[in-house]
């Protein structure tokens, strides 16, 4: 079957027998030559797709095609680079094409290729190298031994070596980028990071960033890779070989990674992939022909030397006149811990829940670790630094998973030796750090903004007379998965510290755990979960509800249309999906109509999606709107709705949205669409409701970002109320939390308006409509703005 090249095409699958797209016309054999047989990925950040093609004029021989589009690199802020893409695509082609070694594929043409739209592809044709790349294979086989991993080591440092020789290295180095030909011949793939070492390069100047977690040098991450840059991607390369586990996995210490291994490894192996990923460049070694002359010099180790037991009787006579002493010795350091460990050095063991002690945002930070390792020991100062330098020299956006553990580890450090002790209170949060899909984790790093904000501030208030609030932050990370978050649920009801949670951040995730929360009476506050369904009480909500968003959606849409016949195209098996379509139903039912269900209108269907479908079948039943609702986990419903935005049929509908729509991709894949075709969206609350609140400045100021979204400032609010429910009793209970909040006297300013509950729900809820807009030149890129803005474009203040 032949695949469409055209990555705008929106039906890429074609029947055998036809030259031409059937959707887009663009021809299918590639450059006369070229028949694509199957994707093999597509990077939409870095605009690149690469397909197994077969050769015409080869006889039919599979070879690997690798295309860019768009010239450029695309930003989560809607910005485009026009060069550093191309640059790299071609200097990958030069390299392949005359670089010749059997660790190398052959590049074999580089050709540009105009579309229809008038979008221009640049291509490159390789060797498909048969076989695994080595993450494919340790799935299969497992983790190597020491035996194997020396051979590897060795045809790696030899590749490496000739790549250097010829003034390159490679810059990203990781066992995806290995290939292992079925005759145990290594292959170093991806020359599109490739840099030539140059004077530039030699003196420190700066470079184009390239990033894969666990893998990346420090000072890469700063654009100044080196030759030893390499180096240390390739000795964390091995970490994950010989344990299986990778580098950057909150598994894994990876200080004393050794411990992890499968095998055994000789303490001259272990040094020499320590000395390859040491944090300082100049302590790796100088250049590849280094390692394969310390490769030559491994020896098995030497046995350890026995005891007899005349000698073993001798030591056990001096280690038992001993004993009082060392009795005395344990008794004093369990009085000493007694008063200086607790709190967050109570460590848990289960992979999911941190007070800092691990890592669960899959980030790799080395201070970050380095913090993480001294929480183990409850050495708080040690901590304390590291994890200030963490939040000092990260080059990326600033991690609110630091911040949380550099409060955690703050507030132990005041606490150590002081008698008495200040009180500290302990709260969990319940967010998805390290889910498959990045789309959710960045959501769940937005929940923790707001978080780790309203706990800096409790600490740290201002002005400084006002009392210090010592809250100790539990993180548990559920990915969104159900039977996660009812793990994580289960433990946290039986740890008696912990006063509440804030989380979970779907309504699937929530309802899951709902009844063992209000079984156990720990309250659980929500900043993101909408479903109507959601009711305990101990439950409640700083956002509102999905009946709010459909009465100011049918408010919206019953100004916009005289004659009104809503279509609803959701996702079936969503909960939030599920509750804002049967909410805008009922809603819609009093002032319009509502069309009725259809296969077509099913976002998250296993069969193909049209969308020029669904928008007929609309149209064919008198729809005058159409909203569109996809669950936030279902990523099939997601691309279907960008897709109904991004079609040109039927202009003349209106056409509206839920939250789970109010994301970087919609302003980067559809924003002209989106802006042509007048899409709103209701969400709980955006910035410039409310441009100069306090807390607002404090969160850009924190965080780095003009762009808050609401679920940060809708889970500082649920910190908030936690904190102030905490604040008004004597001897703060969970019991005590539930009837805070529950009383009709309970109120507390946040960053979204003032808070107060009716039952599970919030009181006088609030809902924002957003439109996407332009920025103003010379700026590109899109943004949301309130429905009311009235400029054409978005103008951002300084």
């Amino acid at each position: 079957m032949p695949y469409c090249i055209n990555p705008e095409c929106q039906s890429r699958d074609n029947p055998d027998n036809v030259n031409a797209c059937q959707y887009c016309g663009n021809l299918l054999l590639i450059n006369n030559r070229y028949s694509l047989i199957q994707q093999l990925s597509n990077n939409y950040y870095t605009c690149t797709q690469v397909f197994e093609v077969e050769d015409s004029q080869n006889l039919g021989t599979r070879k690997i095609l690798k295309a860019i589009h768009n010239n450029g690199i695309r930003l989560t802020d809607g910005r485009e680079f026009f060069t550093d893409l191309t640059r790299l695509f071609r200097r990958e082609q030069s390299i392949l094409v005359h670089l010749e070694h059997p660790g190398i594929p052959r590049g074999e043409a580089y050709f540009s290729l105009l579309l229809n739209n008038g979008q221009e592809l640049h291509c490159l044709v390789m060797e498909k190298i048969e076989g695994q790349n080595l993450e494919q294979w340790l799935g299969e086989h497992g983790a190597i031994n020491e035996r194997q991993a020396l051979e590897w080591l060795k045809q790696l440092a030899t590749i490496l070596d000739f790549i250097h020789q010829q003034n390159w290295f490679h810059r990203d180095i990781k066992p995806s980028n290995i290939m292992r030909r079925p005759n145990g011949q290594l292959v170093l793939i991806d020359f599109g990071t490739i840099r030539q070492i140059t004077g530039t390069v030699v003196s420190g100047g700066r470079s184009t960033q390239i990033y894969s977690p666990g893998y990346t040098p420090p000072e890469q991450i700063d654009g100044r890779a080196v030759l030893q840059s390499d180096f240390y991607a390739l000795g964390r390369t091995f970490v994950y070989l010989l344990t299986g586990i990778q580098p950057s996995d909150i598994q894994l210490d990876i200080s004393v990674w050794e411990r992890s291994t499968r095998y055994p490894v000789s303490d001259y192996l272990v040094n020499l992939i320590n000395r390859l990923m040491a944090f300082e460049r100049s302590r790796r070694p100088n250049n590849a022909t280094v390692i394969l002359t310390d490769l030559d010099s491994i020896h098995p180790p030497l046995p350890r030397p026995s005891f007899n037991g005349r000698r073993r009787l001798q030591i056990w006579r001096r280690i038992k006149g001993l004993l009082p002493v060392l009795l005395l010795i344990v008794l004093l350091f369990a009085f000493y811990n007694f008063y200086n460990s607790k709190t967050a050095c109570n460590s848990f063991t289960e992979e999911y829940l941190s007070f800092g002690e691990r890592i669960l945002d899959k980030q790799d930070l080395q201070y970050k670790r380095d913090g993480a390792s001294e929480v183990k020991r409850c050495n708080y100062p040690e901590a304390v630094e590291f994890f200030k330098n963490a939040w000092r020299d990260n080059q990326g956006p600033p991690d609110p998973e630091t911040l949380i553990y550099f409060n955690n580890a703050t507030i132990n450090e005041l606490n150590q030796g002081k008698i008495p002790k200040n009180k500290i209170y302990t709260i969990a949060v319940a967010a998805p750090l390290s889910s498959n899909d990045s789309q959710t984790a960045d959501q769940g790093r937005e929940l923790l903004r707001g978080v780790a904000q309203a706990q800096h501030e409790a600490i740290n208030p201002i002005p400084t007379n006002q009392d210090k609030f010592y809250l100790q932050v539990l993180i548990a990370n559920d990915e969104d998965k159900d039977e996660q978050a009812k793990e994580i649920a289960e433990k946290l009801v039986k740890e008696k510290d912990i006063l509440a949670v804030v989380g979970h951040f779907s309504s699937e995730s929530t309802n899951a755990v709902l009844q063992t929360y209000g079984e156990n009476k720990l309250v659980l506050v929500s900043p993101t979960s909408t479903s109507v369904k959601l009711k305990s009480d101990f439950f409640f909500r700083t956002v509102p509800s999905d009946q709010k968003a459909a009465e100011k959606l049918a408010t919206y849409l019953k100004d916009k249309a005289k004659k009104k016949k809503l279509a609803i195209l959701s996702s079936g098996d969503s909960e939030y999906s599920k509750s804002l379509k049967e909410e805008l139903s009922n809603v819609f039912k009093n002032s319009g109509d509502v069309v009725g269900d259809s296969k077509n209108f099913d976002l998250s269907s296993r069969q193909k999606f049209y969308p020029s479908t669904a928008l007929e079948e609309a149209k064919k039943q008198k729809a005058t709107a159409i909203t569109l609702i996809p669950g936030g986990r279902e990523k099939t419903a997601f691309d279907n709705a960008l897709k109904v935005i991004k079609s040109d049929k039927y202009p003349d509908l209106i056409m509206v949205a839920g939250d789970s729509l109010y994301l970087e991709r919609v302003k980067i894949e559809t924003g002209e669409n989106a802006v042509s075709r007048h899409l709103v969206v209701a969400i709980p609350w955006h910035r410039l409701s409310n441009p100069n609140s306090t807390v607002l400045k404090s969160a850009e100021s924190l965080w780095k970002t003009k762009d808050v979204s609401w679920r940060t400032a809708a889970a500082y609010d649920a910190t908030n109320v936690l904190i102030e429910a905490i604040k008004k009793q004597r001897q703060p209970s969970r019991k005590g939390v539930q009837q805070v909040l529950s009383s009709k006297k309970f109120q507390v300013q946040g960053a979204t308006g003032d808070i107060k509950f009716e039952g599970s729900d919030r009181a006088n809820a609030n809902i924002a409509l957003v439109k996407v807009l332009p920025y103003c030149s010379p700026r590109s890129g899109y943004y949301f703005v309130p429905v009311n803005y009235g400029a054409t474009c978005f103008q951002p203040t300084p």
